[in-house]
Formats: C-alpha cells, sequence, structure tokens
C-alpha cells in the first residue's frame, strides 16, 4: 500500500468518524434535551448522568500572587458542569 493510499484512507476515516460523532451528538441531545436518565433499546441500554464537578481551585493564578486570600481563592474556583452518556450492551437471554 502506497503512502498516497494510506493518506486517502485517513481522510476518508477522519470524515466517516466526523459524520459518525456529528449524529451521536445529535441523538444524545434529544436524550438530554428531554432530561431522560435510560432507556432501553433492542440491544442497548443508554444511561445520562447529569451533575456539577468538584470546584477547582486555579493554583496557577493563585501562585502568581502572594498570601493568596479566602476572596482571591474563591474568585478563582471554577464550577463545572457535566453530563455523561454511557451505552451498554444488554444481554438478552434467548
Amino acid at each position: 500500500m502506497s503512502y498516497s493510499n494510506i493518506a486517502d484512507k485517513l481522510g476518508k476515516l477522519r470524515s466517516e468518524i466526523k459524520s459518525l460523532t456529528d449524529q451521536q451528538k445529535r441523538l444524545e441531545a434529544i436524550l438530554k434535551d428531554d432530561g431522560v436518565v435510560t432507556v432501553d433499546g433492542e440491544l442497548f441500554r443508554v444511561a445520562i448522568s447529569y451533575g456539577i464537578t468538584a470546584n477547582r481551585v486555579d493554583w496557577k493564578n493563585i501562585a502568581a500572587k502572594l498570601h493568596p486570600s479566602r476572596q482571591l481563592i474563591t474568585g478563582n474556583t471554577v464550577i463545572s458542569i457535566f453530563d455523561r452518556v454511557t451505552v451498554s450492551a444488554l444481554n438478552k437471554a434467548a
């Protein structure tokens, strides 16, 4: 296989991955927007976790200053909201 063939294959794969990722995001958005927590299909179960990550302090910013006050620490603390979609195969006994 030539390098040019490899380049073309990689380009096609990335294009397919992008298309599939876009489809995945659209489908996940439908479930998230409707507040779905779990749903079973014929083959797979989808579970969505919603939450808030722990506070994280931006220590790099704080380290630039000496003797940080509680106000400085609080001002450099970030709260991140997250959701996680988990897809797992269902064990359907026949």
